[in-house]
């Protein structure tokens, strides 16, 4: 009689670490992903105070993600990171590392700014970052995108093809902040869409994120202490993963206090209204503020500011006695929302 004693949990116990090697291959590729994310968003913190960065902005309807969104007086720009290593070449109409094609990554890239448009309603254009790879020169043009590395990606960014005033970017943060939200939330059922599906190779290939969900981080945490279990990984691989947990559970902003006064620019050109800075509060990248009528429900949009000496829009014109109602709320570096701080304020009784 054959020997099958132990057969089948031999077997289960060989496919269980197959699929161990399988899920630590692909948190290598998410590490790597998060580096390069992180590499990028180093890089675009020396633009001027004119411009926003929002990181890891989900695309409405989609599991797929934008990397680095940049609002400014040059534009609107989708920047994706790449930590892909090594000389790069062109050709075929696209990028090219060793003998493997990019396509997928160019498509994605154009199909995100596509996406981001229809969301924010403006042109976006595509930019690839490298950030460890060699470009055959500073700036590379395939297929409707730039691919730059962290080097030669501000001097792109600073020389857009647009000219927009403050209100309108302004507007457009306003617009990515409501239709493009940070990922893992989700986005209004009315954010318009550009009715054009994920590229069926990018659906079937969604990469690492700097970023994950809570329940990204849970399943990352289990997966982790089971590889741990079979052998696979050793205790070294437990304090990334607490890193990653204590990233994760990291506080939102509190609301910002509110609070502002009236001057008198020039005798009969009314009061004028200005916020002051709320000051830096733990994680806070950027706050935005709106103001409306107190008896109106138009709100307007303020210029966002990152440090006390960003200028701001005052809001003026005040009849004496009328009264300006203010929210505005902190988004972190990371992209996510605080609490929203409130204020109503009344001009002075006399004429200006």
């Amino acid at each position: 009689m054959v020997d099958t004693a132990g057969r089948s949990a031999a077997r289960q116990a060989e496919k269980d670490r197959q699929k161990a090697a399988r899920l630590l291959a692909r948190a290598d590729r998410f590490d790597s992903g998060a580096r390069g994310e992180r590499a990028t968003a180093d890089a675009l913190k020396a633009l001027s105070p004119a411009f926003t960065v929002l990181h890891d902005l989900s695309i409405p309807g989609h599991r797929a993600n934008i990397d680095h969104l940049v609002i400014g007086p040059t534009g609107v720009f989708v920047v994706d990171s790449k930590n892909h290593r090594g000389p790069l070449r062109v050709g075929d109409g696209t990028i090219w590392q060793g003998r493997r094609p990019m396509r997928r990554e160019v498509e994605r890239v154009v199909w995100e700014a596509e996406s981001a448009s229809a969301a924010i309603g403006a042109p976006v254009e595509p930019l690839l970052c490298f950030v460890a790879a060699e470009l055959p020169a500073a700036v590379v043009e395939v297929g409707g995108v730039r691919a730059v590395t962290p080097t030669t990606l501000l001097d792109v960014l600073q020389h857009g093809p647009a000219d927009l005033s403050l209100e309108a970017t302004a507007r457009l943060v306003l617009a990515a902040q409501r239709n493009l939200p940070p990922y893992g939330t989700t986005a209004p059922r009315s954010v318009p869409t550009t009715g054009r599906r994920q590229p069926k190779a990018l659906r079937t290939a969604q990469r690492g994120r700097a970023t994950r969900t809570s329940r990204e981080i849970v399943a990352a945490a289990v997966g982790g202490l089971a590889l741990v279990a079979l052998g696979v990984v050793g205790v070294k691989a437990v304090p990334g993963l607490v890193a990653s947990l204590s990233d994760s559970v990291l506080p939102k902003p509190d609301a910002p206090a509110i609070n502002g006064g009236f001057s008198c620019p020039s005798p009969g050109s009314g009061w004028s209204l200005s916020i002051d800075f709320p000051g830096t509060a733990y994680g806070t990248s950027t706050y935005h503020f709106e103001w409306a009528e107190v008896d109106g429900s138009q709100w307007n949009p303020l210029l966002p500011v990152r440090r006390a000496s960003d200028p701001q829009l005052p809001i003026g014109g005040r009849q004496p006695g009328s009264q300006v109602q203010v929210r505005g709320r902190a988004v972190s570096a990371a992209g996510s929302e605080g609490a929203v701080g409130t204020g109503v304020f009344t001009a002075p009784a006399d004429p200006c």
